[in-house]
C-alpha cells in the first residue's frame, strides 16, 4: 500500500479504520508518505485502531510538514494515551496548518489533554470542527479550560461535539459565559438529554437572550443555532429553544429578541423616561417595523401592534408633541388615535 500510494497524486481520502493488526512497523512507512510534496491527501481516518504513543509521534512528525490535510479522525484509539494526545494538540499550533476537522472521540481523554487542546487553539484560525464525545474523564477543570477557546477572536470553530461527557452546571456556565462574544460556533452538541440541571440552562438562556437591559439583549449571542439534540422534553428550556430557532431562521433575530424581552404585554416605560421626543419618533418607527414575518405565526406584526398600543395608552401626552415634531423623522406621525383595540390603533397610526 505504501509503495502504491507513493506514486499516487490523485487520492484525497484514505480510511484505514479498524485495522488492529497493523503495528508500528506498518504504520511508520505509511505515515511517512504525508511528508511527501506529492501527497494530496485531505482526509485520513484512523478510527478504532491500536495506535500507540510511538505511532502518534511518527504521525505528528509527518503532519508537521504537511500542508494538504484538512481532516484527521482518531476516534477510538485510547492506547495513544495522554502524552500522545498532548503531542497531537501541538499540530494545531503549527503556523500555516490547514487542519479543519479533528475527531478525538472515545479516547479516554483527561483534563491534561483538554488543557493542551485549549492552549493550542488559543491562536488557531483553521479548525472548524472538534469532536470530543464520550470522554467522561474530562472534569470541570478541563471544560473550563476548553471554554477559553471561544475567547480567541480568530477562532473558526463552528461545531463542537461534547456528547456523552460529564458536563455539570459549573461546566455549562463556563461554556455559556465564554460564548458571549463568540460569532462562529453554530452547533454545540451536548447529547440527549444534556447532563446538567436548570442552573446550567439558565446560563445558556442568558447567553442567547440577556434580558437585564435592551443593550445586553442586543449584545447577546445570535450565532448559536443548535445543541444537536432534542431538548423539547427538558423542563425550563422553552426560551432557549425559541432563541435557537430565531438565530437559525431569522436574520433580524436581534430585533425580535428585544421586542419579545422588553416590549411584550404591559412592559415598563422606564426605558423612555428621559428620552428626547425626537428620538422617541424613531423608537416608535423601529417598533412598528419589528414584527415577526415567519409564516408559522398568524398576524406577522401582532407583537409590534400590541407594543405600540401599550405605548400610546401609557403615554398619551407624548403624542401631542410627537404630532408637532414627527415631521423630522422618516414618515413622521401622520395620524393618531386614542381608543380602540390595538389592531385598530395601529391601522390608524402611521409611522
Amino acid at each position: 500500500l505504501t509503495t502504491s500510494l507513493a506514486k499516487n497524486t490523485a487520492l484525497q481520502e484514505l480510511d484505514l479504520g479498524c485495522n488492529f493488526s497493523i503495528t508500528v512497523t506498518g504504520w511508520a512507512p505509511l505515515l511517512s508518505l504525508l511528508r511527501s510534496p506529492s501527497c494530496n491527501l485531505k482526509n485520513i481516518s484512523l478510527n478504532e485502531n491500536t495506535i500507540d504513543y510511538d505511532v502518534t509521534v511518527a504521525l505528528v512528525a509527518s503532519l508537521a510538514d504537511n500542508h494538504t490535510l484538512t481532516k484527521l479522525s482518531l476516534c477510538g484509539n485510547p492506547s495513544i494515551t495522554t502524552p500522545g494526545f498532548v503531542a497531537i494538540s501541538t499540530l494545531l499550533q503549527i503556523q500555516g496548518t490547514h487542519l479543519e476537522h479533528l475527531d478525538l472521540g472515545e479516547n479516554e481523554l483527561d483534563d491534561d489533554v483538554a488543557v493542551a487542546l485549549s492552549n493550542s487553539l488559543a491562536n488557531n484560525c483553521s479548525l472548524k470542527t472538534l469532536i470530543l464525545n464520550d470522554n467522561p474523564s474530562i472534569t470541570t477543570t478541563g471544560f473550563v479550560a476548553l471554554s477559553a477557546i471561544f475567547r480567541n477572536p480568530d477562532t473558526q470553530l463552528s461545531f463542537l461535539d461534547l456528547r456523552e461527557n460529564n458536563i455539570n452546571d459549573d461546566s455549562a456556565i463556563a461554556i455559556a459565559t465564554s460564548l458571549t462574544n463568540n460569532h462562529k460556533l453554530k452547533t454545540l452538541s451536548l447529547g440527549t438529554p444534556p447532563p446538567f440541571t436548570s442552573t446550567g440552562w439558565a446560563a445558556f438562556s442568558r447567553l442567547l437572550c440577556n434580558t437585564s437591559s435592551i443593550n445586553n439583549t442586543y449584545l447577546s449571542n445570535h450565532t448559536l443555532e443548535s445543541f444537536d439534540s432534542s431538548i423539547r422534553s427538558v423542563p425550563g428550556t422553552e426560551k432557549v429553544r425559541m432563541c435557537l430557532e430565531l438565530n437559525k431562521i431569522d436574520k433580524r433575530c436581534k430585533k425580535h429578541k428585544i421586542l419579545l424581552a422588553h416590549f411584550m404585554g404591559r412592559f415598563s416605560m422606564e426605558h423612555f423616561a428621559d428620552m428626547k421626543v425626537e428620538l422617541l419618533v424613531h423608537v416608535l418607527a423601529w417598533i412598528s417595523k419589528s414584527g415577526f414575518k415567519d409564516k408559522s405565526r398568524k398576524g406577522s406584526c401582532r407583537i409590534s401592534q400590541s407594543a405600540l398600543f401599550h405605548f400610546i395608552k401609557s403615554e398619551p401626552s407624548l403624542f401631542g408633541r410627537l404630532d408637532k415634531t414627527g415631521s423630522n423623522a422618516k414618515g413622521g406621525v401622520r395620524r393618531l388615535a386614542d381608543s380602540g383595540t390595538d389592531g385598530k390603533v395601529c391601522k390608524k397610526m402611521r409611522i
